[in-house]
């Protein structure tokens, strides 16, 4: 009975270890909807790496010229780790929001961060202090993976002009930043 099993395991493989793949926080993109509600103002937030990783180099997936099948019957064996930590985020206004906030005005301190699970709006200090917020992934496309991290914030201002766009700026821990400029989104009157 063991033999049978053994060369079961060669010809099959096993489900690995999973194994961590650090990765850089090296570019930022942000998304908006091109147009919304004056209450509804959102601004998602990807970090991602530049350098795609490519699983199926990694040589201790190799199993004497068979494939291994935890492609099928195993989960994925590699999670992403980000090498920094999100240690800031600020926001500012390119137009008049309301009498609060005119154009150029820091609006982070208006922004909520939906809590991991979805239940909880939380101020963006505090949803930076929580890291599971920032759950690490890899976006697939073609034969290249690329590590990244996504999260949305939520504007809890009413947005009076015709017109909101933001600069968004986001601090890591290894004293870098990354900034980037939404495109406008046109606010529908309701």
């Amino acid at each position: 009975m063991l033999t049978p099993l053994m060369l079961l395991e060669f010809c099959i493989g096993y489900c690995p270890d999973p194994q961590p793949v650090p990765f850089n926080y090296t570019r930022m993109e942000t998304f908006v909807p091109e147009t919304t509600f004056p209450s509804e103002v959102s601004v998602r937030i990807r970090l991602s790496d530049t350098v795609p990783w490519e699983p199926w180099s990694d040589r201790r997936l190799v199993h004497f010229g068979f494939p291994r099948a935890y492609g099928l019957s195993c989960e994925d064996p590699f999670f992403p780790v980000p090498n920094q930590i999100i240690t800031g985020i600020q926001i500012k206004t390119l137009h008049h929001i309301s009498t609060a906030f005119p154009a150029l005005s820091d609006v982070s301190n208006s922004f909520y961060g939906l809590e991991e699970g979805g239940f909880l709006f939380v101020k963006l200090n505090d949803f930076i202090w929580n890291r599971a917020n920032f759950r690490a992934r890899f976006l697939h496309h073609e034969f290249q993976s690329r590590p990244f991290s996504e999260f949305r914030l939520y504007l809890r201002e009413r947005v009076e002009n015709t017109t909101a766009q933001f600069v968004v700026q986001v601090a890591l821990s290894d004293g870098s930043s990354h900034i980037d400029t939404t495109r406008a989104i046109t606010i529908k009157p309701n």
